[in-house]
Parts: C-alpha cells; sequence; structure tokens
C-alpha cells in the first residue's frame, strides 16, 4: 500500500471509528468518501478492503452501514494512527510475500 492509500485508510478508520462512537452505527461508503476527500465509491471500497485485511474492520456483505471496527462495543477504545499505520503495514509486507 503507498502512502497516499495509507493515509487514506487511516483517515477512513478514524472518521468511522469517530462516526460509530457518535451514531452508534457506521457511516455510509458516502459519508465515508466525504469525509475523506474522494469521490469515486471504487477508492472507498478499495480502502474498506484494505482495513478489512489489516484486521480493523468487520464488514458484513449486503447489510446497508455494514462495517464495524473490530472490538466496538457499547465503548470503543480508537486505535491511534500509529496502530493503524503498523497494521496496514505488516499486512501490505504479508500481501507482497503472498504474492512472490
Amino acid at each position: 500500500m503507498n502512502a497516499r492509500n495509507q493515509q487514506r485508510a487511516i483517515a477512513a478508520y478514524d472518521f468511522i471509528c469517530s462516526y460509530w462512537r457518535q451514531h452508534g452505527i457506521a457511516p455510509s461508503r458516502a459519508e465515508i468518501a466525504q469525509a475523506i476527500g474522494i469521490s469515486k465509491g471504487h477508492v472507498v471500497a478499495g480502502v474498506i478492503g484494505h482495513l478489512a485485511q489489516a484486521g480493523l474492520l468487520e464488514v458484513m456483505r449486503d447489510t446497508p452501514r455494514g462495517i464495524r471496527p473490530k472490538g466496538m462495543q457499547v465503548q470503543f477504545e480508537q486505535a491511534d494512527a500509529a496502530t493503524c499505520r503498523a497494521m496496514l503495514t505488516r499486512q501490505s509486507r504479508k500481501a507482497s510475500v503472498t504474492r512472490l
């Protein structure tokens, strides 16, 4: 994952966690796109996919707002950006090794 996509993923994760704490449900993909400043739906889907592969999100397919930070309960402690970055980097390394 390149630096630009990694920053998008961190911003999206922070937004999703914040939205969950405030509203008790996940934001829509359109809300995520607007929050991180992108307009293409497939980019949001890719970011969500990377976060799910890194173990940060649970994604419930075919469910409106079916995104949940792992371990999200009534109270959730947000992973800081460094933790998120480390998990995404580790996942990228795994994917690179797997492709070889």
